[in-house]
């Protein structure tokens, strides 16, 4: 068998006679990459149909091979050596397929505006406690305290003042203040603020592994707390990004949200169920095979402490024992009365015992000695005509006979 080498060193030329040019010229190029200064081939075929007596389209490019029982239209093109082939039929939406891969072409704009309220707490719970000794504060001494986390992304809003007068039944000037606050993920600093409430001063700086400091009176006093808040009036909107091989592909805007304008943060929320995310031609479901299977015990425990935070907006609950909770879970408090069986959705403090909620519900008492629950349950099934389902992935779950599904 004779072999060949083709140089094409000096790229393509469709101007010259080939007759007169030297080597390395190329000058006829069919199903050839030549970017990289030699003759490379496409990708082979990477899907291939075989043909049957119900076909009715049959269609080829670049040794790719597509048959269908319906009368399509299709179109394609090589982009950066990739092949993309674009296809549509009558009362179908058009799609689109790269090696291998058919999705829907274009990606539909959501169809409902984010939410943007008001988040009147930065999911930092900051206790402040006096001490008697170790500092200068004399009694009758009136003090305001805020943190702030720092994280790759920028400084947070720093959560809501906690205040302290300090007392003693001798009027002794030994104050000092402890500050303790929780962990914020991310985090890669704490800075301190502290002053009168409302004039509270930039203080201190600690790392991200320091979740308590003691005020002695020793601080300095810097820049204003105001300068790491942001009232001015925002509105929001959102999109969806897909990859694809790849190819990175985002949606239009969603409608715009209403316009906020908040100094304590802001959270801005979308319903993936009716704006368009789940939008296709057919409903992926799975019918059989679902078994429901308790992933904890009812867990139980009771309350030992609650303090209510008007300011804050804020009930922070301290219980008898953990009932392992994780920041949003829903837990229940059975108060008495009619409150009876009422569930809120809490954060978690320092401790797994501590749990925060972002309501003030002393209208509402939370007493000590209430019980306080809670249970989880995850989905199992086996594999079936569903879609794969990755970690991260937003699932619509449809059900009868459960009224409420906390967390999907």
């Amino acid at each position: 068998m004779k072999s060949y080498r083709v140089d094409s060193s000096k790229g393509i030329n469709v101007v010259s006679d080939k007759a007169v040019l030297p080597p390395g010229h190329v000058t006829i190029a069919d199903g050839v990459d030549v970017r990289s200064g030699q003759v490379r081939p496409f990708l082979g075929p990477l899907t291939v149909e075989s043909a049957s007596s119900s076909v009715n389209c049959l269609y080829s490019y670049r040794n790719k091979f597509f048959t269908s029982v319906e009368q399509r239209s299709y179109v394609a093109e090589t982009v950066n050596g990739q092949d993309r082939i674009y296809y549509s039929k009558y009362g179908g939406s058009p799609q689109k397929h790269i090696e291998g891969t058919t999705i829907p072409l274009g990606f539909a704009a959501p169809t409902s505006a984010p939410i943007a309220s008001n988040n009147t707490s930065s999911g930092m719970s900051l206790t402040v406690t006096q001490n008697t000794m170790g500092g200068i504060y004399a009694t009758g001494t009136y003090k305001s305290y805020r943190v702030a986390a720092v994280t790759n992304t920028g400084t947070q809003v720093p959560c809501g003042s906690r205040t302290i007068t300090f007392s003693n039944t001798s009027n002794i000037n030994t104050h000092s203040a402890t500050l303790v606050w929780t962990a914020v993920k991310g985090a890669t600093k704490y800075i301190i603020f502290a002053g009168n409430a409302g004039e509270e001063k930039r203080a201190y700086d600690v790392g991200p592994a320091i979740l308590s400091v003691t005020d002695d009176g020793s601080w300095p006093s810097g820049e204003p707390v105001s300068n790491y808040e942001d009232s001015l009036q925002y509105a929001y909107i959102y999109t969806f990004v897909r990859e694809m091989k790849g190819i990175v592909e985002e949606s239009g805007p969603s409608p715009v949200s209403q316009v906020i304008s908040t100094a304590f943060g802001r959270q801005v929320t979308f319903d993936v169920v009716s704006d368009g995310f789940f939008t296709q031609e057919t409903a992926v479901t799975k019918s059989s095979g679902i078994t429901l299977t308790p992933s904890l015990s009812v867990a139980s425990a009771t309350v030992s402490d609650v303090v209510y935070n008007s300011f804050m907006n804020t009930t922070m609950v301290t219980l008898s024992g953990s009932i392992d909770a994780k920041n949003d879970d829903v837990v229940v408090f059975s108060l008495a009365g009619s409150q009876k069986g009422t569930s809120y959705k809490v954060k978690v403090g320092s401790s797994n015992t501590t749990l925060i909620i972002n309501e003030l519900l002393s209208s509402i008492p939370i007493a000590i000695g209430d019980t306080v629950t809670q249970a989880k349950t995850f989905f199992e099934w086996t594999p079936g005509s569903e879609a794969a389902i990755a970690d991260g992935d937003a699932v619509l779950i449809k059900s009868t006979g459960i009224t409420e599904i906390s967390d999907t």
